[in-house]
């Protein structure tokens, strides 16, 4: 492959694309490889000749194999034309090499004592350090297709967003989530974004019939059902929490869950705690592959652990919450996180602001949508009213809107 990019040196851009000099097993085909992208930016001309007197030029032609097999590496090209398909082995080569020496390594640190959830975070993370670089968009060739998805997308009696079933809400995302897009729900501790984010997901499931992941990091599985069934069913949650359900009770949770089986999109819940961001973006991934996702549900972002260790809380976050919005990306899916607002939050004159949300630089910037669930007052009981703040929206308007929690049965809805 290095003697047809010296053959043809328009393809090292391309291969650019697949490889770095890390990727080559061989510390002179690494050195050789660096040499080519250094003279091909300083727009120096390659050949047969300039790359020899460039090797000499370093002082010594030995870290690149020696002069005489420098001198050779063009006649052992066997076609410019394949230089793509050559560099696609290298890079697969490397990859597969990445990942045997990260199970050795991981092999190797579990013998030794190390704990096994970084055993396992680092073990994942070179599964998933694949270099993927899309190419550059031209448009001479993209906008044309962009204007046909546009024209599709009016003529489609389909929606272009997913609803999540709070009308007016909807309506300031201009019609919903999108596919790609990072959202934040976030409240202060026991306002109600659990619930907020459950509802969100039968709604979707049950309008959309979308298919819903949800990564649960505080609450089990079985909590989570339970809320599902007294939000469909309207049987107290109390009642199914102290097993006090009478004979109609058991009707209605039983017509529930055949509802929820039968007519919704399917709503998979992953509760396990401790997870990094890694462990959680593979694992959404192998969901996703399996079965398309409609729709992503983190709770909550401040739970997910970082892959690697970093000097401040917030740059653990920042980690978190790029993870999250590259995890829409891939998947084309919207990720809806939650997240805790801080201390402050609680003595503020008014409803909280974006500053509030703790460790809140990266999410006030990388997320495409952010609100805040706010409960004014002192409001207990069965029925409490929130507000649901639409402070950050790159699609839609920002807004208020009012919500009515019926806490008895884990059921939101909008207040009419």
């Amino acid at each position: 492959m290095l003697g047809q990019l010296i053959a043809e040196p328009a393809e090292i851009v391309n291969a650019c694309r697949l490889l770095r000099a890390a990727d080559f097993a061989q510390k002179q085909h690494a050195n050789m490889f660096a040499l080519l992208i250094r003279m091909r930016s300083q727009g120096k001309h390659i050949d047969m000749i300039t790359v020899p007197e460039a090797c000499l030029r370093d002082g010594d032609a030995k870290p690149y194999g020696g002069i005489g097999y420098v001198v050779d590496l063009p006649s052992h090209a066997p076609s410019t034309a394949n230089a793509g398909h050559y560099a696609a082995i290298v890079s697969n080569a490397a990859e597969r090499r990445r990942i045997r020496g990260a199970a050795q390594q991981a092999t190797a640190d579990i013998e030794a004592g190390e704990e096994s959830g970084s055993v396992v975070s680092a073990l994942l993370l070179a599964c998933s350090a694949t270099r993927k670089e899309r190419p550059p968009s031209s448009t001479k060739t993209d906008l044309r297709r962009v204007v046909d998805a546009i024209e599709r997308k009016s003529e489609s009696e389909e929606p272009t967003a997913l609803p999540i079933g709070f009308e007016t809400i909807d309506e300031m995302l201009s019609g919903g989530l999108r596919p790609g897009e990072l959202a934040i729900a976030a409240a202060r501790t026991s306002v109600g974004k659990s619930t907020f984010a459950i509802n969100v997901a039968g709604r979707c499931a049950k309008n959309s019939h979308a298919r819903v992941l949800i990564f649960s990091l505080e609450m089990p599985s079985d909590q989570i059902h339970e809320r599902m069934l007294s939000a469909v069913s309207a049987v107290p949650l109390w009642k199914l929490r102290k097993g006090r359900c009478d004979h109609g009770d058991v009707l209605r949770l039983h017509d529930a869950q055949m509802a929820i089986t039968d007519d919704w999109g399917d709503i998979v819940i992953e509760d396990q705690r401790g997870i990094t961001i890694q462990e959680l973006t593979l694992r959404a991934r192998a969901h996703h592959a399996a079965d398309p996702i409609g729709l992503v549900i983190v709770d909550y972002l401040q739970k997910v652990k970082p892959s690697t260790k970093h000097h401040s809380r917030e740059q653990e976050v920042a980690e978190v919450v790029a993870g999250l919005f590259e995890l829409a990306l891939e998947v084309n899916a919207p990720v809806l996180a939650l997240a805790q607002l801080n201390r402050s939050a609680i003595t503020a004159d008014g409803a909280p602001g974006l500053h509030h949300i703790r460790d809140s630089g990266a999410i006030e910037q990388d997320a495409d949508v952010v609100i805040i669930l706010h409960r004014p007052g002192d409001n207990e009981g069965d029925v409490v009213p929130l507000e649901a703040h639409v402070l950050k929206n790159r699609n839609g308007q920002l807004g208020t809107v009012q919500i009515r929690f019926r806490k008895d049965i884990q059921r939101m809805g909008e207040m009419l």
